[in-house]
């Protein structure tokens, strides 16, 4: 509600299987009409930022995991354009 309240235009929240969101936690991946929901640094979707974030940003730095779409969006989270380091301190100080 507070989305909507801030942004009048937009009608409905999505979940990533396409179920409306009436409340909670806004999570990268959710859909805002038809525009995908961004929180910078919220890798794994859940919404916050914590130590799992933290992990997933470094296993995909080593190519242990990939990140694609609003996923590698929310792990730049200075956006400079790059996922590197500076994203994971900045990360880091967030949690």
């Amino acid at each position: 509600s507070q989305l909507k309240n801030m942004y009048p235009d937009i009608k409905n929240v999505y979940d990533e299987n396409g179920g409306e969101v009436t409340r909670g936690k806004l999570r990268t991946g959710y859909r805002a009409d038809s525009a995908c929901i961004v929180i910078l640094g919220d890798l794994d979707g859940s919404g916050t930022i914590s130590s799992s974030d933290m992990k997933l940003l470094m296993e995909y730095q080593i190519g242990k995991a990939q990140l694609s779409g609003a996923f590698l969006k929310a792990a730049d989270y200075n956006s400079d354009g790059t996922v590197d380091n500076r994203d994971l301190v900045l990360i880091s100080k967030n949690k």
